[in-house]
C-alpha cells in the first residue's frame, strides 16, 4: 500500500513539472474564468425610525462586498443589481428587500448574482391601548414606536393622571395609565333633623341619595325623599323634612294583685300611676279613663283599669291592666274514719282547725293547725303538717319450717289483740308456744307477741363415714358435714384403680339410723411374671410379684444390641374391673451391624479392625469396627479416611472420594473496537476473534461464551451491539469439571453530528438515520427543514435537506453538509378606515398574526352598531372579519313631561340630538318623580336610561283644622248614653280646593246618641289623583260607675248594673244569717260615684254543745257552741260496741241531726265443755263479757289439759274467746 502511494506522488510531481515547462514554452492562455472568491454581507435586520415606517441602511460595498479572480488577480469590478444602494431609505413595505451584486474581472468575465443578501425592516409596536371606563383614546400614529396618545373623559367624569403617553422603543408605554373619575356635587348631602341620608356612590356623578326618617317620623307630605348628582355637579330637587307621626309611649303595669288581710274578704288597692313619654321630648299628660280609683277598698273580684295619653300633634296612646283582689286560701282539711277535724271559720288566711284520732290509734304531730301566708306571690299554707293517726301493729310472725299456721293460713293478722296458731308437718314435732297473742304497751305504736317462738324439728342421722379412696356420688343430695335428714340416700364410688367392697348406697331411716354397714375400696394389681426379661436385654421398675394399678415396667436391650431404645408397659384395668398390662414389650435383642465398606474410584480400602483384630472386608462390620481408605497417586482424597461403625448401624464421617483438580488455560485476545455503519447506531459483529486458543492436561476441553456484561448467553447468542463498552466472558471446562475464564473487551462507537436545532416558526424532521435533528443524529442521517403556516424559508425554497457527513479517520464527531436556514413571516395590506383610526398598525403592510384595532371616532358607529373592531392578519395574506364602516350617531328627542319641566328646550322638539346631548327632567312641587332625572345620548344612539319620566301627584289634601279632634261627654243618671254635636271638617289640596271631596266614612252623625265608650267618626278628603287624607273625631262617652261588689262568703249578690242610680241586693246561703244592710245604691258624691252603704257579711247558724256520754269517745266538736255544718263523730274503745247514730251534724235550723249514741260491753258465747273438764270461776260461763277469763283443768287426777296452752282463755274485745276449745281434751 505504501509503495503504491509513493508511485502516485512521484507521477503527480512529474506531471506538474511537465505542465509548467510547457507553459513557459507556449505563453499564458486567455482568462475565461469569472471571479470566484466572494465575500458577501449577512442578512440585515433593522428597526424603523420613530413614527416612521422605514430606516436608512448603510454598508460599504468596497469592504463588505469583495470578489476574487484567479486569472486577473483581485482587481474586479462589482455591479449592483438589487433594489437599493447603501444609505437608501428602506420601508417595512416590501420587506425583506433583496440586494444582489455581480462581479466582472479585467478579462470581462462576469459572475452573475455572486453576492445576494436581504434587508429586513421591522416596526416596534406597543400593546393595544384600551380606553378607560367612561372615556376614549386618540393616538397620532396608532400603536407604533413614537406615537403619542391622548385620553379624554365623558361628560360627568374628570381625568385623573397624565392625559398623554408615548410608545417607547422598548415596546412599552411611557408614564402611568390615566383614569376617568366621576365628578362630584358639592357640598355633599348631610343628615336632616330626625332623619338621615344614604347615597349609592357618595357625592359622585349619577349617585342617588335617599332620605330616611328615624322611627316615629316620616317624610313630610309634598317632599321628595331622593336627590341625584347631575353632570353639572348640582343636586336635583330640594332637601325634605321629617314629621312626627308616632304615638306617645304609655306603659301600664302588666297586672296588679292585692291580697286581703287575715280574716278579711276585701283589701285597699294601690299601684304606680303610669307615665307617658314622646319622641318630641315634650311632657304628655296621662288620664285614667276607667276602673277603680287608687286607695279605695275593693272586695275580692277581678277589675280592669284604663289610661290614655295624647301628644302635641294629636297622636294618642291607650293602655289598660287587670286588677285582682284575692283572699288567700289553704288546702281543705276534711275528716275520715280514723281522724276527726273541726274548722269553725273554714280554710282562709287566719282560720284554725283542731284534729283528733279515733279509738285504737295513736296520734303524732300538731293537733291544732292555723292557715298562714307564705311566699311571693303569697299562698296559704298550714303552720304545721297534718298529724297522723297510726293503728297499733305487732311484728309479722314467720311460719315454722316444716310447719305452718292453723288451717293452712298464709299469714297471721298483726293488728292489736289478734291471735296466731301454729301446726307442724307430719313427722315433725312442735317446740315452743302453740298460740301467741298481739299485745301493746300504753302509748306505743309497735305491739308485742306473748309466749315463745315456735319451731318444727325432724329426726336426723349422724355424719356419713367415707373410707379411703372412696367418695359420695350424690354429694348434692347427701351432706358430708353435720347431721343427715331422715329419708336421705347416699351413694358410694371408688377412685380409678380401686373396686368397691360392700353396699353401694346407705339410707337414713325415720329412727335416725343408717340402713347398713359402711363399704371399703380395694386397689387392683397386675402379675409381674406376665412380662418376661428379653434375651440380651433387661427389665426395670417392677421388682415384685404383684404390681399395683398405674405402675410401669421398663424393657430394653443391652448396649450394642437393637432396638437401642427401651419400651414401657403399664398396669391398667378392664371394664369388668380385672387387671391387664398395656403397651408394647421388647422380647428379642439383635446385635448392631454396618454394611461392608466400599473402596472409592481411583482409591482402595487399607483394612478394618474390631477389638484389635482385622476383619473380613466383604462381610458386614459390627458395632465399633474401624475401616481405613486411601487414593491413587495424582488424586486428592476428599472425605473421612478412617470411619467407625456407630451404634445406629451407619458409618460415621463423610464417604471418601478421589478427584482430579487441575484446570485448563485460555489464550485471551487484546481489546477490540468497531464502528457502526452509516444511518445505524449499532454494530452486527461476526466475532472475528473466535475461536479462542485453550490448553489442558486432560483434553478434550469445552469452551463457550458464558455472558455479556454479566448477562448469561444461551445457544442463540447476541450479534447486535449498540454504542458502548462490552465485557464478553468465556469459560473453558475439562471432563473433570476444572474451569478457566477469559474476558474479551469490545467497544462499539457511533459517528454523530452536532445538534442543528429547529428554526423559529418552523419544523425540523429527521427523514433518514437515527437520533434527531436537535440531539446528535448519526452518520448519514438527513434533516428536513420546513416553515409553519404563515411563514416561508428565507431562500424561497419549500424545504431544505441537511446530511450528516464524517471526517477522515476514526472519529465519532461528524458535520452537516450546509448551514441551517430561517423562516420569515407572510404579510397583509392594512385597509383604510374613514371617520375613525387604526390602533396598533402604523404601516401599510403588517406581518402574519399581527393584530390591528379599527376604532370609529366618538359619535360614530357601524351599521351593525359596532364602535370598534379587532382584526388579525391571516396566513394567506387576508384579514379576519369584515371592514369597519363608521357612520354618525344620533338620538331622537321630543320628551314631554306633564306637571314638570324638560330642559333644554331642544329636548322637547322633534329634532334628533347628537351624541353626548343631555336632557334634564324636574317635577313640580307636590309631585313625585318616577324615572331618571337626566338622560344622555350614548355612543349607541340610545338615551342613557330607557325608563319614562312621570310626575305623580303624591301630596294628600290638608284639613284646615288640626286633626284628630277629641270630645269627652258624661252620660246622665240611670243611662249609659249621651247626645253629641260636632262640626264637619274642611280640606284644601295643592291641585286646587275644587278638586277635593270630603266624606264621612264611619261613625255617628252630629246630634245622635252615643253609647258608653270610645267612638271614632272618620272623615276622608280625596283629590283627583286619589291621594287621601284622614281626619278622626274621637268621642268618649263616660259613665259614672261604682266599684264592683263581691258577694259575701257563703252568700249571693244580685246587681243588674253598677252605674249611677243602680241598686244591689244581698242574700245568705242556707245555714247562714245576714249581718248588715240587705240593699245598697250607687250615688254621686261631688264628682265621685260611690255606694251608699257597707256590704253585709254572712255568719253561720250556731248549734248548742253536745254532752259527753259514758265510755263514748267524742271528736270533731268542742264543748262550746258549734257552727252550721260542724260534724261530731262518736266511737267506742276496744271491747265495746256502739248503739245509735255515730255521726251528729249541726243543721241549718240550729239543731243536731242525732243525739242517741251509747257504748255497750261486747259479749262472748257460752263455753260448751266436756264433763271431765272443770272451769273456774264457776260463773265464767254465765253471760261472759269483755276481759272475763276462765281457767280450765281436768277433773281426774294425773291428767292435764291438751294442748297445754289451752288451760287459760279470755273473752276478747271482738266477742271471741282467746282459744278454740273445740278440740280441748285431757291427756
Amino acid at each position: 500500500m505504501k509503495e503504491r502511494r509513493l508511485r502516485t506522488a512521484v507521477l503527480l510531481i512529474f506531471l506538474i513539472s511537465f505542465t509548467d515547462g510547457c507553459r513557459r514554452r507556449r505563453g499564458p492562455p486567455p482568462d475565461r474564468s469569472p471571479p470566484y472568491r466572494i465575500k458577501c454581507p449577512k442578512n440585515k435586520y433593522v428597526i424603523a425610525n420613530a413614527k416612521e415606517s422605514g430606516v436608512r441602511v448603510r454598508w460599504d460595498k468596497k469592504v463588505d462586498v469583495v470578489f476574487g479572480d484567479k486569472g486577473s488577480g483581485f482587481a474586479t469590478k462589482w455591479l449592483g443589481t438589487g433594489s437599493g444602494e447603501p444609505g437608501d431609505y428602506f420601508t417595512v413595505q416590501g420587506s425583506p428587500h433583496k440586494i444582489s451584486y455581480s462581479a466582472k474581472d479585467k478579462a470581462g468575465n462576469i459572475l452573475e448574482n455572486g453576492c445576494v443578501f436581504f434587508i429586513h425592516v421591522r416596526v416596534v409596536t406597543c400593546s393595544f391601548l384600551n380606553a378607560p371606563n367612561h372615556g376614549f383614546v386618540s393616538c397620532s400614529h396608532g400603536m407604533v414606536y413614537g406615537s403619542e396618545c391622548n385620553t379624554y373623559c365623558m361628560p360627568g367624569y374628570d381625568l385623573v393622571g397624565s392625559s398623554s403617553t408615548t410608545c417607547q422603543s422598548n415596546g412599552e408605554w411611557s408614564g402611568t395609565r390615566a383614569q376617568c373619575s366621576a365628578a362630584t356635587c358639592n357640598p355633599a348631602l348631610t343628615d336632616i333633623p330626625y332623619g338621615s341620608v344614604s347615597c349609592t356612590n357618595s357625592n359622585q356623578y349619577q349617585s342617588t341619595c335617599v332620605y330616611d326618617c328615624i322611627e316615629g317620623y316620616s317624610i313630610a307630605p309634598g317632599h321628595i325623599n331622593s336627590r341625584i348628582c347631575s353632570a353639572s355637579t348640582t343636586w336635583s330637587g330640594a332637601q325634605p323634612t321629617c314629621k312626627d307621626t308616632s304615638r306617645p309611649v304609655l306603659q301600664c303595669p302588666t297586672s296588679v294583685v292585692v291580697y286581703a288581710d287575715a280574716g278579711e274578704t276585701s283589701a285597699r288597692v294601690t299601684w304606680d300611676e303610669p307615665t307617658a313619654s314622646d319622641n318630641s321630648g315634650a311632657t304628655v299628660p296621662v288620664v285614667k279613663t276607667g276602673g277603680p280609683d287608687i286607695g279605695t277598698y275593693q272586695d275580692a273580684n277581678y277589675y280592669t283599669v284604663h289610661y290614655s295619653a295624647t301628644d302635641e300633634t294629636g297622636n294618642e296612646a291607650n293602655c289598660q291592666f287587670s286588677l285582682l283582689v284575692r283572699v288567700i286560701q289553704c288546702d281543705g282539711l276534711y275528716g275520715s274514719h280514723t281522724q276527726l277535724v273541726h274548722c269553725p271559720t273554714g280554710f282562709s288566711f287566719g282560720s284554725t282547725c283542731t284534729i283528733q284520732c279515733a279509738a285504737g290509734s295513736v296520734i303524732s304531730g300538731e293537733t291544732t293547725l292555723t292557715c298562714e301566708r307564705h311566699g311571693d306571690p303569697p299562698k296559704g299554707r298550714w303552720n304545721a303538717t297534718r298529724p297522723v293517726c297510726t293503728a297499733v301493729q305487732c311484728p309479722a310472725l314467720m311460719a315454722p319450717e316444716h310447719g305452718g299456721f292453723r288451717n293452712d293460713a298464709s299469714s297471721c293478722p298483726t293488728s292489736y289483740a289478734s291471735w296466731c296458731y301454729f301446726e307442724c308437718d307430719e313427722g315433725f314435732q312442735r317446740v315452743g308456744s302453740y298460740s301467741r297473742h298481739c299485745l301493746a304497751y300504753a302509748g306505743e305504736l309497735v305491739g308485742y307477741w306473748d309466749g315463745e317462738e315456735t319451731t318444727c324439728e325432724p329426726a336426723t342421722c349422724p355424719s356419713l363415714y367415707i373410707p379411703a379412696h372412696a367418695r359420695i356420688g350424690n354429694e348434692g343430695e347427701c351432706p358430708l358435714i353435720g347431721n343427715v335428714p331422715a329419708g336421705t340416700s347416699c351413694e358410694y364410688e371408688c377412685e380409678e384403680g380401686h373396686i368397691l367392697v360392700g353396699p353401694e348406697s346407705l339410707t337414713c331411716d325415720n329412727n335416725g339410723r343408717w340402713s347398713g354397714s359402711f363399704p371399703r375400696c380395694q386397689i387392683i394389681t397386675c402379675d409381674s411374671s406376665a412380662v418376661p426379661v428379653p434375651v440380651n436385654g433387661y427389665k426395670n421398675r417392677c421388682p415384685f410379684q404383684k404390681i399395683p394399678f398405674g405402675s410401669t415396667c421398663l424393657l430394653g436391650c443391652n448396649h450394642g444390641y437393637m432396638p437401642t431404645r427401651g419400651s414401657e408397659v403399664t398396669c391398667q384395668t378392664n371394664d369388668d374391673g380385672t387387671s391387664i398390662w398395656e403397651g408394647t414389650a421388647v422380647t428379642v435383642c439383635d446385635p448392631v451391624q454396618c454394611v461392608p465398606y466400599d473402596a472409592p474410584e481411583h482409591g482402595l480400602i487399607q483394612g478394618c479392625i474390631y477389638e484389635g483384630l482385622p476383619t473380613d472386608l466383604t462381610t458386614p462390620q459390627v458395632y465399633q469396627t474401624v475401616c481405613s481408605g486411601a487414593c491413587e497417586d495424582g488424586y486428592n482424597p476428599f472425605g473421612t479416611i478412617n470411619r467407625n461403625c456407630l451404634i445406629s448401624g451407619i458409618w460415621d464421617g463423610i464417604p471418601l472420594s478421589c478427584e482430579d483438580v487441575t484446570a485448563p488455560v485460555i489464550d485471551c485476545p487484546d481489546p477490540i473496537t468497531e464502528f457502526a455503519e452509516p444511518r445505524n447506531d449499532f454494530v452486527v459483529s461476526s466475532f472475528p476473534w473466535e475461536p479462542l486458543q485453550v490448553s489442558d492436561v486432560s483434553p478434550p476441553v469445552d469452551i463457550r461464551l458464558l455472558s455479556i456484561n454479566s448477562v448469561g448467553e444461551g445457544e442463540e447468542r447476541t450479534t447486535m451491539f449498540t454504542e458502548g463498552a462490552y465485557s464478553l466472558l468465556y469459560i473453558a471446562s475439562d471432563q473433570l469439571g476444572n474451569e478457566d475464564f477469559c474476558t474479551v473487551e469490545l467497544t462499539v462507537r457511533v459517528t454523530r453530528c452536532p445538534p442543528v436545532g429547529t428554526p423559529q416558526h418552523g419544523q425540523s424532521e429527521l427523514t433518514a438515520g437515527q437520533g434527531s435533528c436537535s440531539s446528535y443524529a448519526v452518520l448519514g442521517s438527513i434533516c428536513r427543514y420546513t416553515c409553519d403556516e404563515g411563514y416561508h424559508l428565507s431562500g424561497g425554497e419549500d424545504e431544505v435537506l441537511l446530511e450528516c457527513l464524517a471526517h477522515t479517520g476514526a472519529s465519532t464527531l461528524g458535520y452537516w453538509d450546509q448551514e441551517p436556514t430561517e423562516c420569515e413571516p407572510n404579510t397583509c395590506n392594512v385597509p383604510v378606515i374613514h371617520d375613525g383610526y387604526i390602533s396598533g398598525c402604523l404601516l401599510a403592510r403588517v406581518d402574519y398574526q399581527a393584530t390591528c384595532q379599527f376604532v370609529c371616532n366618538v359619535g360614530f358607529k357601524s351599521s351593525e352598531g359596532l364602535s370598534q373592531m379587532r382584526r388579525t392578519c391571516k396566513a394567506d395574506g387576508s384579514w379576519t372579519g369584515s371592514d369597519l364602516i363608521c357612520g354618525a350617531v344620533q338620538c331622537p328627542a321630543n320628551f314631554q313631561l306633564v306637571n314638570g319641566l324638560v330642559s333644554p328646550d331642544a329636548c322637547s322638539t322633534d329634532a334628533n340630538l347628537p351624541y353626548g346631548s343631555i336632557c334634564q327632567f324636574t317635577c313640580d312641587d307636590g309631585f313625585r318623580q318616577t324615572g331618571p332625572y337626566s338622560k344622555r345620548c350614548g355612543e349607541d344612539g340610545t338615551w342613557s336610561n330607557p325608563r319614562n319620566v312621570v310626575c305623580t301627584d303624591e301630596q294628600a289634601p290638608r284639613f284646615r283644622d288640626a286633626c284628630p279632634r277629641y270630645l269627652q261627654v258624661y252620660a246622665g243618671s240611670g243611662s249609659t248614653e249621651a247626645v253629641v254635636n260636632y262640626d264637619v271638617p274642611e280640606a284644601t289640596d295643592n291641585a286646587g280646593a275644587d278638586q277635593v271631596v270630603v266624606e264621612k266614612q264611619s261613625g255617628h252623625a252630629s246630634g245622635e246618641r252615643f253609647g258608653e265608650g270610645s267612638h271614632v267618626i272618620r272623615f276622608t278628603a280625596v283629590d283627583d289623583a286619589g291621594n287621601q287624607a284622614r281626619c278622626d273625631i274621637l268621642v268618649t262617652v263616660l259613665v259614672h260607675r261604682c266599684s264592683s261588689l263581691q258577694a259575701p262568703a257563703r252568700g249571693s249578690l244580685d246587681c243588674q248594673t253598677q252605674y249611677l242610680g243602680s241598686t244591689c241586693t244581698f242574700q245568705c246561703n242556707n245555714g247562714y244569717e245576714l249581718d248588715g244592710p240587705e240593699t245598697v245604691s250607687c250615688i254621686l258624691q261631688s264628682t265621685r260615684p260611690t255606694w251608699d252603704g257597707v256590704p253585709p257579711r254572712c255568719s253561720p247558724v250556731q248549734c248548742p254543745a253536745l254532752l259527753n256520754k259514758p265510755q263514748a269517745i267524742k271528736s270533731g266538736c268542742q264543748s262550746v257552741t258549734e257552727s252550721f255544718g260542724a260534724v261530731c263523730l262518736w266511737a267506742c274503745p276496744y271491747g265495746y260496741q256502739g248503739s245509735g247514730a255515730s255521726v251528729s251534724t249541726c243543721q241549718a235550723d240550729g239543731s243536731w241531726s242525732a243525739d242517741d249514741f251509747e257504748c255497750l260491753e261486747k259479749q262472748c258465747p257460752s263455753l260448751e265443755l266436756p264433763s271431765f273438764i272443770r272451769e273456774r270461776p264457776e260463773n265464767c260461763n254465765a253471760d261472759p263479757s269483755f276481759e272475763d277469763s276462765c281457767h280450765l283443768s281436768c277433773r281426774d287426777p294425773g291428767y292435764r289439759i291438751d294442748p297445754p296452752t289451752s288451760d287459760f282463755i279470755r273473752c276478747r274485745g271482738d266477742g271471741q274467746w282467746s282459744q278454740d276449745t273445740t278440740d280441748v281434751g285431757c291427756l
